[in-house]
């Protein structure tokens, strides 16, 4: 920074201890030297750099001594911001902070549509975006005359993967469909190895340490037979099916 910028920059901080910030701010905010030259965009994984500063619409001219609060509410009224937050880094740069409204699961709906914890749809194109996210099965059984999910169940299958996620980031990556039974389990599909496992939510993590310890033993002691199935409907029981043996 040149020395000169450097010692008016001193001088602005301690003019902002006496007059306070608003004061100075309305005072020098004309000044070319603070005008936005520079924007660092922070937090950002499914939005480009263009996507927030577009969202941002920070106008030709503006001052890093601007008001912030209109900057905000633009950038949180994106669908896809979650909260934001705006700094300035004197003498030109603005950082925009964000947090975006993380997906957990694919919705078909009936495009494979991302959602997030709340069960809010992220209008976002999955394809080339690597969402491996887990698919929610819309019905709430196994034929197409079941009855579609409603809004409270769906929330809350979102809700039980977001927190899934949370506690083991590897279970949720191997989970591949979630769904609800007609009375109110849950069913996660595991592909490696295909399984499904039931049980009423929240599954503690030693409950589902659980049941994965008897779905290890079960194709250790059976090699020969498919495992279809791991129930923890029954507390303190550890049910395992499979799939029915072949008549010779």
């Amino acid at each position: 920074m040149h020395r000169g910028v450097g010692l008016f920059l001193t001088v602005t901080v301690g003019m902002m201890a006496v007059l306070g910030a608003p004061k100075l701010a309305g005072a020098i905010s004309d000044l070319d030297l603070f005008r936005v030259v520079k924007t660092t965009v922070q937090g950002a994984q499914l939005l480009t750099h263009d996507e927030v500063l577009s969202a941002a619409a920070i106008p030709a001219g503006a001052s890093v001594w601007d008001e912030f609060e209109t900057l905000v509410s633009r950038l949180e009224a994106h669908p896809l911001i979650l909260s934001a937050h705006v700094r300035r880094r004197l003498p030109h740069e603005l950082v925009l902070e964000i947090q975006e409204r993380e997906p957990v699961a694919l919705l078909p709906s009936p495009m494979l549509t991302p959602v997030d914890r709340e069960a809010r749809e992220i209008p976002i194109t999955p394809a080339g975006r690597g969402m491996d996210l887990p698919i929610i099965q819309p019905r709430g059984g196994s034929t197409a005359t079941d009855r579609e999910l409603t809004p409270v169940q769906l929330r809350a299958l979102t809700l039980e993967l977001d927190r899934l996620g949370s506690e083991d980031p590897m279970v949720l990556a191997s989970i591949s469909e979630i769904a609800m039974d007609s009375w109110g389990a849950v069913l996660l599909h595991f592909e490696h190895p295909r399984v499904t496992l039931r049980y009423r939510p929240p599954l503690a993590p030693e409950r589902l340490e659980q049941g994965l310890r008897a779905l290890g033993d079960a194709l250790e002691r059976e090699p020969g037979r498919q495992v279809v199935s791991v129930d923890l409907l029954f507390q303190d029981q550890v049910v395992v099916g499979f799939s029915p043996s072949r008549r010779q």
